[in-house]
């Protein structure tokens, strides 16, 4: 859920940079807005900030996060990100604790890169090879420690506990590179949905009504280009200049409207959207008020920023480090030196999606000419090997076989069926996170015994 909503009515969380005074009696007595991303972007064609100055912010954020009175390392995939946290960290301390974890699964194993930087750097480096038993065998673990579901919360849970059990109490990650210099692939893709939105926008309202009835009727798909229809379903109903925001939400989803109204109970399906594109009004009202005249590469920065990162990636890294004990400390992400990052345009910054060249040149003198730069892969765990290994697959869908389970929390039995027996027969694009996100969900809701 983005906030201020949560999964439990009557429960709010603060807006990102928000501040909450409460009286002695429990009464809110005020909420106040702290911080924001910067309004003055640089959308000129000449920087107004230098590399060396962003250079030594970076350093600087990742000095003020070594103070510890606890055992310290740096998670280490082999990639930019924790290679640079690793190069700054040798200059500044002498010696380093690098954390990495390796997979049997070759497409997804990096270890390779991790130990080359391991070895140049000379930091006390432990590897730990996560097999899928491991990762069953953590599971109910994970899924307590979630404060709300998240399909993207387990691999976090799991690092973070070899991380401990290595013996780190703290950790540097190199959480919050990608979305300041475009490391994922939708900085190419929502360009290319881009028209579509504006078309839709400006469609008669007839023609729109006509097409989402047809999807509802009859499209069953959840992934792939069809999802990019998913743009019809919000379009002409927030006014101007929202297209850039509707393309990248699409690009997000995971299922589109067609599939959620069969998904959810008729008594939920006939409510008037509280949503737009899955972005509450009062998250929408502060998203646009930081918006300035932005390049879209700009605006997708800062939706990154604000929704991919800010909504689930620190959130889980937080909720899921903690469940273990482990701080995990991002000096990406520090205000200081996202500020610096701001007064670079936006198409130079985030160029070159998503192998992050601007990065690469900004960080080159700390890593050396040898280091071993490859295309931008990503710390992507195996999941869609395990979840199709018979016996994870069997334990995941029973909760979804259960009707009472699924019609609790306004789910249409035949629906999730439809959609589990698709995955089983691997029938149509049917991605684990699809069939992931429906187990996490009902485990979360009967667990913390949730219910319409």
């Amino acid at each position: 859920m983005i906030a201020p909503r949560t999964m439990v009515e009557g429960v709010r969380s603060l807006l990102p940079g928000h501040w909450m005074r409460v009286d002695s009696k429990g009464r809110i007595v005020e909420v106040c807005r702290y911080w924001r991303l910067p309004r003055d972007v640089a959308s000129s064609a000449e920087p107004r900030g230098s590399g060396r100055e962003i250079l030594e912010c970076l350093k600087e954020s990742v000095r003020l996060r070594l103070v510890s009175d606890v055992p310290l390392g740096v998670f280490l995939s082999g990639g930019l990100d924790s290679s640079t946290i690793v190069a700054v960290v040798r200059q500044a301390k002498g010696e380093v604790k690098t954390f990495s974890v390796a997979f049997e699964e070759a497409t997804y194993d990096e270890s390779a890169s991790a130990r080359w930087v391991a070895k140049h750097f000379e930091t006390d480096h432990t590897e730990v090879r996560l097999r899928r038993e491991d990762f069953w065998g953590w599971l109910p673990e994970a899924l307590a420690a979630m404060d709300q579901p998240s399909f993207d919360g387990v691999n976090t849970y799991c690092v973070a506990k070899t991380a401990r059990a290595s013996g780190l109490t703290v950790a540097l990650s190199g959480l919050g590179s990608d979305e300041v210099f475009g490391g994922y692939p939708f900085f190419n893709s929502v360009p290319r949905l881009l028209p579509l939105a504006v078309l839709a926008d400006r469609c008669p309202p007839r023609s729109l009504s006509l097409a989402r009835d047809w999807l509802n009727r009859h499209c069953r798909q959840t992934a792939g280009s069809w999802k990019s229809l998913e743009i019809l379903y919000g379009a002409g109903e927030n006014g101007g200049g929202t297209a850039p925001l509707a393309a990248y939400q699409t690009a997000q989803l995971l299922f589109p409207s067609w599939v959620r109204s069969r998904l959810l109970a008729p008594s939920l399906a006939l409510r008037p959207p509280a949503v737009w594109f899955g972005l509450p009004r009062e998250f929408l009202d502060f998203m646009q008020e930081e918006e300035a005249d932005e390049t879209l590469p700009e605006r997708l920065s800062r939706y990154t920023l604000r929704l991919f990162l800010g909504e689930r990636c620190l959130r889980d890294t937080d909720t899921m480090s903690m469940g273990v004990s482990l701080e995990v400390r991002a000096p990406f992400t520090d205000h200081l030196l996202i500020e610096a990052l701001w007064r670079i345009p936006g198409t130079t910054r985030c160029g070159g999606a998503p192998d992050k060249p601007f990065e690469w040149d900004l960080v080159r003198s700390l890593l050396g000419e040898d280091y071993p730069l490859r295309k931008k892969q990503g710390f992507i765990f195996p999941f869609e090997e395990w979840l199709h290994n018979k016996a994870i697959r069997d334990a995941i869908l029973d909760p979804l076989a259960d009707r009472q389970l699924t019609a609790g929390i306004g789910l249409q039995h035949e629906a999730v069926q439809e959609i589990a027996n698709r995955f089983v027969r691997r029938k149509g694009p049917i991605p684990w996170s699809r069939i992931w996100s429906l187990f996490v969900l009902l485990h979360w809701c009967q667990q913390h015994r949730v219910s319409l």
